[in-house]
């Protein structure tokens, strides 16, 4: 496990890195392949069975991995593609696909703390625009589905007079935000909104002019809801449910790894 878990994370560093892992993983273990001159039966026989197991072991790991690499290369360039689409304010583009092609990438990572919101919202609160927007473009490399990341950004580009990057972040902000609103209504765990993250669940909230009263996690049918009890706009206390699968299926993966 140990080893597949170091495999994991070299070949998102790339195929040299992947290979020259393998290549110092050999040496560090002291496993020289078999050379067959006698037959394959005398070198079998002469050859220590714990390095030959694991010298076929390693050979498998190779395989495998380099499958997952080349796969991981073929997401990347897919969400690739769908971001030059949302940079070009394609409007027939499928924000929902964009959202869940998004978690299968290395940047995905919905407990990070790259994104440092209430830094950034007391900026804005204060009308400092320029920093806002200086702080966040770094960001939209890795948190390019970020709803409350382009939400900022339209906000600081509005307060500088830039129409253009204003309604360019607009279009991304409701089209990530109605991707979650338009899968379900979120009153019961079969029409939960499916979030890839807490701040998206926040960000509804937020829209939907409601109060949060309490939270808890519920295991329902196979899947995970965090279900939230809300105060609505109306006054009445009813229950809305966030489908939670994404982000605590990256956060087993990670204790996996470790």
């Amino acid at each position: 496990m140990l080893i597949m878990s170091c495999f994991g994370r070299t070949i998102r560093g790339g195929g040299e890195l992947y290979i020259l892992s393998v290549w110092c993983l050999l040496i560090t273990i002291d496993i020289k392949p078999p050379v067959f001159r006698g037959g394959l039966k005398k070198e079998v026989e002469t050859m220590d069975r714990l390095r030959l197991g694991l010298y076929l072991a390693l050979i498998f790991i190779l395989i495998f991995t380099g499958v997952t690499w080349a796969e991981d290369k073929e997401i990347l360039k897919e969400f690739n593609t769908l971001v030059e689409r949302a940079k070009n304010t394609d409007d027939n583009l499928d924000f929902q696909a964009l959202r869940m092609l998004y978690t299968k990438t290395p940047y995905y990572s919905p407990y990070g703390n790259r994104f440092k919101s209430r830094e950034l919202f007391d900026l804005l609160r204060r009308n400092e625009f320029a920093q806002v927007v200086e702080k966040t473009t770094p960001l939209l490399t890795v948190e390019f589905v970020n709803i409350d990341l382009h939400y900022l950004r339209m906000v600081a580009f509005d307060g500088l007079g830039d129409r253009e990057m204003k309604a360019w972040h607009e279009y991304m902000t409701y089209g990530l935000l109605y991707s979650i609103l338009d899968g379900g209504d979120g009153r019961t765990p079969q029409t939960a909104f499916q979030v890839i993250s807490i701040g998206e669940e926040y960000m509804v909230l937020n829209y939907l002019g409601c109060q949060l009263l309490r939270q808890s996690l519920e295991h329902i049918g196979g899947h995970s809801y965090d279900v939230m009890e809300i105060q609505s706009e109306a006054g009445d206390t009813v229950k809305l449910y966030f489908n939670v699968d994404k982000p605590l299926a990256w956060l087993s993966s990670q204790f996996m790894e470790e």
